[in-house]
């Protein structure tokens, strides 16, 4: 909750980290997802003497919807995962509503997907890395307003049980067919010493890290080691009992690699596995994964006395149930490894080589709103019964199918490696499933997590009730909660960005075209759409 009140001759700016609710209950989420923080680096951008910034996070926070919150910013600066981009639409139309002179920026995978429409309804589209935030500081406000270096404000971070992030690293150097980052092209880039200690000197001390390196592990062996010994060092000091980072299967080729991030007091691992079966691993193109077992580089994790952690993804367009509860049978019959983090549909993100690859194919369903395209509703033709498939999508991250097994899996495993793990460790091997488990679906649907009336299906799935404005807004901005569409009621792409993704421009240049230009296209114009295709069927 903001506060309404001016600090004397301060700019105020206001940054969110947009979301869309997979589960469409819009409950704050503190402890089902690591943190988004964007914002808190795109915060180190403004000068704190000339500006009062304050961050909100969808996720872990709950809906912005204050009618008080979006009149206090003089800038409001948006970001979020690709299938956001509605969300943001919908914040401008609210912050537009209640302060018609605020400066509206939004920059991410979203903007990057679908520039044309993204610079249609924002003041300034940022389709490049968090750095452009200081160009556009500078345009809208002037170069003083401008803090140089990007050192994160995690002053406005609100920890949640001491976990704090910190980046070494920034893109991939591996090009799953599937992932944004792939989409966008980004090469693998280290960060300076220098910008790594800013880090961890503005984190101050806590109980455990979280890297939030894309891969951490990456394809510079030097540099891994040098940024490790960064992380060893601080870990020495007493900053933080230990840290977690995400790695490709690769790093788990050598021994050495294990032994070394042990001793810097590395507690544990996420990497990919995604799928136990070699066809679907060819389909996503992890050529990383295409010479490991995905059990054995399990074991000698949690043999180092490190968690293995890993989600597996279903792509219902080409691979049937049953292949897909194969895989999961086969990790609940094991006591000596970790069962999913998570489970999956793959998603075709804009962008991507899945995406363009199930164009091709004629495989999308008709009416697939880009909102939909959040890994719990389906938006491909399945091989599988479409019924069949829908009712399985609609329980499948709780493993509610598999619930017996799931509990009896964790309490062995558990058991098995008590002498592997701490019991900070076991706890979380413990806890993560079962949370998950019943946060999805209780047995007695308790909990009340899922609507009822949910289909999982794109083309027949209700419009969430976010797209009803939850306050009155200018008629000017009402076509901002126009849900994007991808698909027609054909079933082909229907937005030009998706097809052949233009050229990136600047959103400075962008910015200023717009207000030389007498005709230009105002900011809050709505996407035109045909009538039918608004239509759920």
């Amino acid at each position: 909750m903001f506060i309404s009140r001016r600090s004397s001759g301060k700019k105020r700016i206001l940054l969110v980290n947009a979301s869309f609710d997979s589960f469409r209950t819009y409950e704050p989420r503190q402890l089902f997802l690591t943190a988004a923080t964007a914002t808190f680096y795109l915060a180190g951008a403004f000068n704190p003497d000339l500006c009062e910034v304050r961050t909100h996070c969808e996720v872990q926070s709950g809906l912005l919807k204050r009618e008080d919150d979006f009149a206090w910013p003089d800038m409001l600066v948006l970001t979020g995962t690709t299938n956001t981009l509605d969300r943001m639409r919908q914040l401008t139309a609210y912050a537009r509503t209640k302060n018609p002179g605020v400066v509206v920026v939004a920059g991410g995978p979203a903007v990057r997907a679908l520039p044309t429409l993204a610079r249609a309804c924002f003041d300034y589209a940022c389709e490049g890395d968090l750095e452009e935030i200081e160009d556009v500081i500078a345009d809208a406000f002037g170069p003083g307003y401008v803090k140089p270096g990007l050192v994160p404000r995690f002053d406005l971070y609100k920890r949640i049980d001491g976990v704090g992030f910190v980046e070494t690293s920034r893109n991939c150097n591996f090009a799953c067919s599937f992932c944004s980052l792939t989409g966008e092209g980004g090469k693998y880039q280290t960060y300076s010493e220098s910008f790594i200690r800013a880090q961890f000197e503005a984190l101050g001390k806590c109980s455990y890290i979280s890297l939030q390196d894309n891969n951490f592990y990456g394809n510079d062996r030097a540099s891994f080691r040098e940024r490790l010994a960064i992380v060893k060092e601080y870990w020495q000091r007493g900053y933080f009992k230990g840290w977690l980072a995400l790695v490709t299967a690769d790093f788990f080729a050598k021994e050495e690699n294990l032994v070394m991030v042990k001793e810097a007091g590395c507690v544990g691992l996420f990497s990919g596995v995604e799928s136990l079966q070699s066809d679907m691993i060819e389909r996503y193109s992890k050529k990383q994964n295409r010479h490991v077992d995905r059990f054995d580089i399990a074991r000698k994790c949690i043999d180092h006395g490190m968690v293995f952690d890993y989600g597996l993804i279903f792509d219902p367009a080409h691979q049937t149930i049953d292949s897909f509860r194969t895989d999961i049978n086969d990790i609940l019959s094991r006591d000596d490894v970790t069962s999913p983090g998570f489970l999956s549909l793959a998603i075709p993100l804009p962008g991507t080589p899945m995406f363009r690859e199930i164009a091709q194919e004629g495989g999308f369903l008709p009416n697939v709103r880009l909102r939909d395209m959040d890994g719990d509703t389906l938006v491909v033709w399945p091989k599988d019964p479409l019924d069949e498939v829908a009712a399985y999508v609609r329980t499948m991250s709780g493993m509610k199918e598999h619930r017996a097994q799931l509990f009896r899996q964790v309490f062995r495993f558990a058991w098995n490696r008590r002498n592997d793990l701490t019991w900070d460790q076991l706890a979380v091997c413990v806890v993560k499933p079962l949370f998950r488990a019943f946060y999805d679906t209780s047995p007695f649907d308790l909990l009340g997590r899922r609507d009822p009336n949910r289909s999982g299906v794109t083309t027949t799935e209700p419009l969430d009730r976010l797209f009803t404005p939850a306050f009155p807004v200018d008629g000017r901005h009402a076509g901002l909660f126009t849900p994007t569409m991808v698909t027609d009621r054909r079933g082909e792409v229907i937005q030009d960005d998706l097809l052949a993704k233009p050229r990136r421009a600047p959103a400075v240049a962008r910015a200023a075209a717009n207000r030389n230009t007498a005709n230009a296209t105002p900011v809050d114009a709505p996407m035109e759409m045909p009538l039918e295709l608004m239509a759920s069927d």
